[in-house]
């Protein structure tokens, strides 16, 4: 059955736009880009808003784009009305939902600030410091399981229970 953890904890799912941005390695050239233009960034930086609207240009210059789960299903609804004959019909209709998906990608940016702004500190991190600054400045500190192990670890009274525990489990 494989190993099942003491204490389950809540893992993030990538939205469409973290996952195209990550396949794409824009976060990665856009690190190489800023650190080129601000050689002396330093480890313990914060991501400013500025930064934010410069990467979001960035990946307007990049001519970034992305398909959502509701683009691929008006883009089969538009196959069938092709096959049917009925386009003139829906015309309009299909403007404006395409609108409205644009409407929602501007959206989705604004939905994955959060997303944003630790991806492209994690990845100027790498840049300037290494996998070690990245651990240290990063995963150390806003990881969910290493924030909920070092909880537990500090914790004596839930910590012990769990080594009980888990001892008359491994008795069986």
């Amino acid at each position: 059955g494989g190993i099942i953890p003491d204490v389950e904890v809540e893992r993030d799912l990538w939205k469409p736009i973290e996952i195209n941005l990550e396949r794409k390695s824009l976060f990665f050239d856009y690190a190489v880009k800023y650190v080129s233009e601000n050689p002396n960034v330093k480890p313990g930086f914060e991501v400013t808003d500025e930064m934010i609207a410069d990467f979001k240009q960035f990946i307007k210059d990049k001519e970034f784009d992305y398909k959502t789960s509701l683009q691929i299903a008006l883009g089969k609804f538009e196959d069938e009305i092709k096959e049917d004959g009925s386009e003139s019909t829906f015309e309009n209709s299909i403007d404006n939902l395409s609108s409205l998906i644009d409407q929602e990608k501007d959206n989705d940016f604004d939905e994955s600030i959060n997303y944003i702004r630790k991806t492209i500190k994690r990845e100027i991190i790498s840049s300037i410091a290494g996998e070690r600054g990245v651990y240290e400045e990063i995963i150390l500190k806003t990881d969910k399981t290493v924030l909920k192990a070092v909880e537990i670890l500090t914790n004596t009274k839930d910590y012990t229970a769990m080594l009980s525990k888990g001892q008359k489990k491994a008795e069986l």
